[in-house]
């Protein structure tokens, strides 16, 4: 399969490349090293994930014990996968020791906000940066349907409290729409309304104030759902 580039710097993919090789090279001594990159790859992985996997095995059974070094150089690759929202899985099995490094790709995936405060369009695009998210925003509604089939956006976000129209009718008037049968919805409001929103077609709803980590957990959340239907 073709890899996306990834989500992380050069430096840090390199230190923790660095870092599991040294240590599966000194467990199996003797034996070979097969490394492999995929995307996606397990249950863990997303859709947008890459997993860079080094399979170490012994031809001689036993392997070298682990030591403090070990320890240190595995702590630092996961602390650096996790520094870019990825982690590391360490599988021990017999004579074989496997590591699976999961990082983001460097793909970018369109998010539709529909906000009335500019304010809150250039809080999320802050959130968004240096993420797999990109921020398309509009204060008008009537921009909505436009921009979904110019942009093709993975989610729409969208604040119920907007001047001038019934936001709960809007809502549901653009989930029934043929263009966002497929895009998921995730009403951002001040409003405790989430069964209603449910009811009326979004697929979430998230209260405000909303802080950077609930807001893209919640759009990597919506963004699986949206991964599952597609398939």
């Amino acid at each position: 399969n073709d890899v996306p580039d990834l989500a992380v710097h050069p430096i840090a993919l390199q230190q923790a490349m660095l870092s599991l090789l040294s240590v599966s090279v000194g467990r199996v001594p003797g034996g070979q090293l097969v490394i492999s990159a995929k995307s996606p790859l397990g249950d863990l992985a997303q859709p947008w994930d890459v997993t860079i996997k080094i399979e170490a095995s012994s031809p001689r059974p036993g392997r070298r014990p682990s030591h403090e070094d070990d320890t240190a150089s595995l702590d630092m690759a996961q602390r650096l996968a996790q520094m870019y929202g990825g982690h590391l899985t360490i599988l021990t099995e017999g004579a074989t020791f496997t590591t699976e490094l999961v990082l983001p790709s460097l793909e970018k995936f369109p998010v539709l906000v529909i906000d009335d405060n500019e304010d809150t369009l250039r809080l999320f695009k802050r959130y968004a940066s240096a993420t797999r998210y990109h921020i398309v925003a509009t204060r008008d509604p009537k921009e909505a349907l436009a921009l979904i089939e110019a942009e093709s956006p993975k989610i729409v976000v969208l604040d119920i409290m907007i001047p001038g129209i019934d936001g709960w009718t809007f809502l549901k008037d653009l989930a029934q729409h043929p263009l966002v049968k497929d895009i998921p919805i995730l009403v951002c409001t001040v409003l405790a309304q989430k069964e209603l929103a449910l009811s009326l077609g979004a697929a979430d709803l998230a209260r405000k104030p909303i802080s950077r980590t609930a807001f893209i957990e919640t759009l990597d959340r919506l963004l699986r759902v949206r991964g599952s239907i597609s398939r």
